[in-house]
């Protein structure tokens, strides 16, 4: 009963229930014992129960200390699996680590031992620079109001990189309230701050694109318009967001259209078009446009994104081009015919005036020979006109002020406007100067008046007024291909008819009227168009039906106070001796009838006269010739060797030859910009026999002016 093994009583594994055994059997035989052997067996059975306990309290430590261990492991396991760093650090300045999880070699490029261990890599050490006063701050505050912090910051990498991180913790304290440590954990968020800096790129792209980015659902409601569109439609972005794009229809096309246009988007394609569309002020406008569907994962269309630009100046810009292109081509057309023209005008004016001082006064041949002259000189009035039109025209320009220039003409008018029109003169103050052939200004102030007048159902006002203006880009965007800079503008308005934009369109056309047949030949407005281009000048024009129109020109301002003093020859029609003695005068022209009329002319003048075709004969007939040639006549256009050519070969010769040029059309061959090259002489054909004679005199006493060479 009372024989067992200490030592293997403690080494079994049910010693605490054999030792609480032993125990309770120890004090029912006590009781059947003395005084003192009960005292020894009671002291036994303490010891037994003190040892039981001990053990007792062993096995709990072990079960502790295994819980413990299995926790930590559990913590370590679960900490390395956080998608960021775990950390403790102290409340210092340079953020001693207390611990920190292994991810930090990620992101730092350091293992997590060189932070803990007295290693003394410290978070000052990783954080940016820059940021490493702010993060401690924070982290403090935190702290010191015992609530959880957090904040971006930047991880300086080992290769010199920054890595962004989301930085969010606590303070930790003692039951005094002490700050023991800071915990806290780092998230790595590089990719989620790139994602951020593109689509902040992006948005900030979209906001100040210059193109419309309109995006709807799959039903057409508007989710997003960026400034663009507000800048050009005129709505608000909140006017916008909720409605349709059908809040900017304009009616300019048909529903089978938008039916196409849809058919397209349903259906996956990206649609691409111009549409016309109205602005919130009614005003229309056309934009290119190009509609995408935006799909999701799954493929479905969830979005539809229009990229859209106002394209409406672009093509205004681009039928001025064209129309100015039409207008050189029919100015290079008129300038063609004209040459033609005028040959044979010559021919039909010249021999009308030699048969009409062959026929006496008083006979019937004379009124016809009279008709034939007039109707020829119409004739020649209209290619002068299309020669103006076509830059063409043979011009004098001097300097001008246009006011006086303009009051001049304007004293003309009621004669030829008639009583029923009133005109009012407005000259501004201080005019700048231009340079302009006087005689043009007239061809442009008496066409655009009788195009006024013509407006009128009666009676009417004319107003013109002068200004100085300067145009910025944007101004001549809006008007025509010219520079900016410094304009004299002249305007004249009417309070008549008015004209709607199709027969604007084709205003400055030759030969286009909405005038009664026999009222007008379609040439007004053409010339004016002409003389505007030949001096750098434009003309603007506003009309609306029942509204009267404005036709405002601009003349570029003549920077230079230096005057063109016009070339002295004598008037047309004054009369021209010749020299006692017989001048010798060489006519070439590839025209027959014009050589002949010509030849005629200057014979009945007294004249010695030598004629050739070409410009061949003429230098056989020079070098032939046994006297001293006075002066060449010669025709400017011919085939082969042309006027000007011939004469710098034949001044080279005969130095002493004097030189005057005839033509239609100049081709620029004399002309430099429709002005005359300075010191030649030329007379424009068709021509009479007084005008032909004078020039010839005129150029005959004067020095010899030798054909300058070309470069």
């Amino acid at each position: 009963m009372w024989n067992f093994d200490i030592r293997s009583l403690l080494a079994s594994s049910a010693a605490v229930e054999t030792v609480v055994s032993l125990t309770a059997r120890l004090g029912m035989a006590a009781q059947d014992i003395g005084w003192a052997t009960r005292v020894l067996v009671m002291a036994v059975a303490s010891m037994l129960l003190l040892i039981a306990l001990l053990l007792l309290v062993k096995r709990r430590d072990r079960r502790l200390y295994a819980a413990l261990a299995e926790s930590t492991a559990q913590q370590q396991t679960l900490i390395s699996n956080l998608p960021g760093v775990a950390f403790r650090c102290r409340d210092d300045d340079v953020g001693t680590v207390l611990f920190i999880s292994d991810e930090i070699e990620r992101l730092s490029g350091y293992p997590a031992s060189d932070f803990v261990g007295g290693n003394m890599r410290r978070l000052m050490d990783i954080v940016h620079p820059k940021e490493w006063e702010t993060v401690m701050t924070r982290l403090r505050q935190g702290a010191a109001t015992r609530r959880p912090f957090e904040l971006d910051s930047r991880l300086r990498h080992g290769n010199g990189t920054f890595v962004w991180v989301h930085i969010k913790g606590r303070g930790s304290f003692d039951s005094q309230g002490r700050l023991l440590w800071i915990d806290g954990v780092m998230i790595d968020i590089t990719q989620r701050r790139q994602a951020e800096a593109d689509r902040e790129r992006l948005t900030t792209a979209i906001e100040q694109a210059d193109e419309i980015i309109l995006i709807t659902d799959v039903d057409g409601v508007i989710l997003y318009v960026n400034p663009a569109f507000e800048r050009v439609t005129g709505y608000t972005r909140e006017e916008a967001i909720g409605q349709t794009p059908r809040l900017l229809k304009s009616g300019q096309q048909t529903e089978a259209f938008y039916h196409d246009m849809w058919h397209t988007l349903v259906s996956g394609k990206v649609w691409k078009g111009r549409i016309v569309n109205k602005r919130k002020d009614g005003s229309l406008y056309t934009e290119e446009a190009n509609i995408t569907p935006v799909r999701d994962e799954s493929g479905d269309i969830v979005n539809y994104v229009a990229a859209k630009r106002d394209i409406t100046k672009e093509i205004e810009f681009e039928e001025q081009r064209q129309q100015a292109q039409k207008m050189e081509s029919v100015g290079r057309l008129a300038g063609g015919v004209a040459h033609g023209f005028n040959n044979m005008l010559q021919a039909i004016l010249g021999h009308t005036e030699i048969a009409q001082m062959k026929v006496n006064a008083g006979q019937p041949l004379e009124g016809d020979l009279e008709a034939i002259r007039d109707a020829a000189q119409r004739s020649t009035d209209l290619t002068r006109q299309l020669l103006t039109f076509g830059r063409k025209q043979t011009i004098n320009p001097e300097v001008l002020d246009l006011n006086q220039a303009v009051a001049n003409t304007l004293k003309m008018l009621p004669e030829i406007l008639g009583k029923n029109v009133s005109i009012v003169w407005q000259p501004a103050n201080n005019l700048w100067r231009i340079a302009m052939d006087p005689l043009q200004v007239d061809q442009v102030l008496m066409n655009l008046c009788v195009n006024a007048r013509d407006a009128f159902d009666g009676s009417g006002t004319i107003t013109v007024a002068s200004r100085n203006m300067h145009l910025t880009d944007a101004d001549i965007k809006e008007r025509t291909q010219r520079g900016p800079g410094d304009y004299v503008s002249l305007s004249v308005s009417d309070d008549g008819c008015g004209m709607d934009a199709s027969t604007m369109a084709h205003l400055f056309e030759p030969f286009f009227t909405t005038k009664q047949h026999g009222r007008g030949t379609g040439m007004g407005l053409a010339t004016v168009y002409g003389v505007l281009q030949q001096n750098h000048g434009f003309i603007d024009v506003a009309s609306e039906p029942g509204q009267g129109s404005v036709f405002t020109i601009y003349l570029p301002r003549l920077l230079t106070a230096e005057k063109d003093e016009p070339a002295a020859v004598l008037a047309d029609g004054a009369k021209a001796k010749p020299s006692e003695v017989p001048e010798t005068i060489l006519i070439v022209d590839d025209e027959p009838a014009a050589l002949h009329v010509c030849r005629v002319m200057l014979e009945g003048q007294g004249y010695r006269v030598l004629v050739a075709a070409t410009g061949a004969e003429a230098m056989r007939l020079a070098q032939e010739n046994d006297g001293e040639i006075d002066l060449l006549l010669t025709d400017v256009i011919m085939p082969e060797t042309n006027g000007y050519e011939l004469a710098q070969n034949l001044q080279a010769k005969w130095p002493s030859m004097k030189c005057m040029f005839m033509s239609g059309y100049t081709a620029d061959i004399i002309v430099r910009r429709g002005v005359v090259e300075d010191g030649l002489q030329f007379v424009q054909k068709p021509f009479s026999s007084a005008v032909l004679t004078a020039r010839v005199r005129a150029t005959l006493g004067q020095n010899v002016i030798k054909v300058p060479a070309r470069d």
